[in-house]
């Protein structure tokens, strides 16, 4: 009985890792030009919207920023960007980038240099020369 719990608890514990990878994957590629809350370093240009193609009726749209050395991508999603998020059991959830919103139809997936990262932003440490992007993503 304990065998079965066991891997019940690792198969939802996988399960959760993936959507919140996914999850942000999405919000990191996103940004928007006439945000008042955006805020940017002398150094780095302002983030620009790069709307995606249509997938099933959903419009997606993704956010990029350049890593910066010691702080976590979810840090700088919310230095950058108008940021929502949840709490869950996994840790801080994206649930709202620039007002797009993910819905029960599709959720912000997170990527490190055009990879889903292995794990989620508000624990990954980015380096100056990390591209991450947030794309708003279907639920397949």
């Amino acid at each position: 009985m304990k065998k079965n719990s066991t891997f019940t608890t690792v198969i939802i514990i996988l399960i959760a890792v993936g959507m919140m990878v996914t999850y942000g994957s999405i919000l990191s590629g996103f940004s928007s030009q006439n945000d008042q809350n955006q805020n940017t370093t002398a150094n780095q240009p302002p983030a620009t919207p790069q709307p995606l193609s249509e997938n099933a009726g959903v419009k997606s749209n993704s956010f990029s920023y350049t890593g910066e050395d010691g702080k976590t991508a979810l840090e700088i999603l919310k230095s950058k960007f108008q940021t929502e998020t949840s709490e869950s059991s996994f840790g801080e959830m994206v649930t709202s980038i620039q007002g797009n919103k993910a819905d029960n139809k599709n959720f912000w997936a997170f990527k490190v240099n055009g990879e889903l990262s292995p794990e989620g932003a508000e624990t990954y440490v980015t380096k100056s020369s990390d591209k991450i992007t947030w794309e708003l993503t279907a639920l397949q």
